[in-house]
C-alpha cells in the first residue's frame, strides 16, 4: 500500500510520555516467529455480531506466503485456555446501562486476561469511551494493543467491509506491527489513519454523533415541509450539492475569535449566533428541535 493511503496524526505529547518505550518482546502480528514448530499466525477473534464476523473474511484469505488461521471463541477463558493465540481480535459489544453510560467492565476483563494469561496482543474493535481507553492502559502494555473500530455505525456485514478507513490507534510500535499486518494479510484496499487511541477513540465516536445528527435534522426538516407546497427530495438533494464549503465546518467559537473576542468569551459561543436566516427558520416553526439547539440567542446581534 503506498504512502498515499495512509494518514498519519502527530502524537499529543502528553500521551507519549506516558507510554512505555521500554523493550518488550511481542508476538509478531504478521508472522508467527515466536512458535517454531508453525508458520501459521493464530488469530482469535471474540465476539458474536458481524464486525466479528468481518475479521474471519478480511485476515481469512490465506496464502501460502501469509497463512493465517482465525478461530472464533465463545468466551475469553476458553481463549486463553487454547495458549496457541499470538493475536487477539476483540469485537465485543460493551452493555449500556442506565442513562447510555458504558459498561466496559466486560471488555476490560477480556484484555487483562490476555495480558496476564498470553503474550498476544489485542486489537480492540469494539466501540468505547475515552474512560475505556484510559481502564485499557492500566491492565495491558501500550505497545500489545491497538484500537481499531470501523468507521461505520452499521452492523450490516456487507457495509462493513465496504468500509474506506482503517482507524488504527496505538504506539508507533503497535501500529507499525498493525499496518505490516493489513499490507500483508488483508485484500481489503482501505485508507490507513493513524493516531494514538484517544484520538481514534475521539474520531469513532464524533463520527457517530455526526451521523446522528445529521440524519435527525434532515428528519425534522421534512417534519417542517411534508404540508408544504415544497418538495423534500428537491431540497434535500439540492442542499446536498451546494455545501461543500470547508468555512462551513468550522466552529462558531473559532469564527468568534477571528472578531476578536477573548479565547473565554469565544467559547462560550455556540451555533449561528450571528446568523438572521437561521433565526428566521428556527422562529416559523417548533418542529425543528435541533436547529434552536444550534442558536445561543444570548449571542445573537441585532
Amino acid at each position: 500500500m503506498s504512502d498515499d493511503n495512509v494518514v498519519e496524526i502527530d502524537f499529543d505529547e502528553d500521551i507519549e510520555e506516558t507510554l512505555d518505550t521500554g523493550e518488550v518482546d511481542l508476538p509478531s502480528m504478521e508472522d508467527n516467529a515466536s512458535n517454531a514448530n508453525s508458520k501459521i499466525l493464530q488469530v482469535g477473534v471474540l465476539g458474536d455480531n458481524n464486525i466479528a464476523k468481518s475479521i474471519g473474511i478480511i485476515f481469512g484469505t490465506t496464502n501460502d506466503t501469509n497463512k493465517i488461521n482465525v478461530q472464533q471463541f465463545e468466551d475469553i477463558d476458553s481463549a486463553v485456555a487454547s495458549n496457541k493465540i499470538h493475536l487477539y481480535f476483540v469485537c465485543t459489544e460493551p452493555a449500556l446501562l442506565k442513562d447510555d453510560v458504558i459498561d466496559d467492565v466486560a471488555i476490560i476483563d477480556m484484555i487483562n486476561k490476555i495480558s496476564n494469561q498470553t503474550k498476544a496482543s489485542v486489537v480492540l474493535k469494539s466501540t468505547v469511551a475515552l474512560e475505556t481507553i484510559e481502564s485499557i492502559y492500566k491492565v495491558i502494555h501500550a505497545d500489545r494493543f491497538v484500537y481499531s473500530p470501523e468507521d461505520t455505525c452499521d452492523d450490516n456485514l456487507i457495509n462493513i467491509l465496504e468500509s474506506e478507513s482503517f482507524l488504527i490507534g496505538g504506539t508507533p510500535k503497535s501500529i507499525e506491527s498493525f499496518q505490516r499486518l493489513v499490507n500483508t494479510c488483508s485484500p481489503l484496499d482501505r485508507k490507513m489513519i493513524v493516531s494514538n487511541p484517544y484520538d481514534i477513540a475521539m474520531m469513532k465516536l464524533t463520527l457517530s454523533a455526526w451521523k446522528a445528527v445529521e440524519q435527525t435534522f434532515w428528519n425534522q426538516v421534512y417534519d417542517y415541509g411534508k404540508d408544504s407546497k415544497s418538495n423534500f427530495n428537491m431540497v434535500k438533494k439540492t442542499i446536498s450539492a451546494i455545501t461543500k464549503d470547508s468555512r462551513d465546518k468550522i466552529p462558531t467559537f473559532v469564527r468568534a475569535k477571528a472578531d476578536g473576542n477573548s479565547f473565554k468569551k469565544s467559547k462560550s459561543f455556540s451555533g449561528e449566533y450571528t446568523n438572521r436566516d437561521v433565526r428566521i427558520f428556527a422562529g416559523s416553526t417548533d418542529r425543528l428541535p435541533l436547529l434552536d439547539e444550534c442558536i445561543n440567542y444570548k449571542n445573537l446581534k441585532d
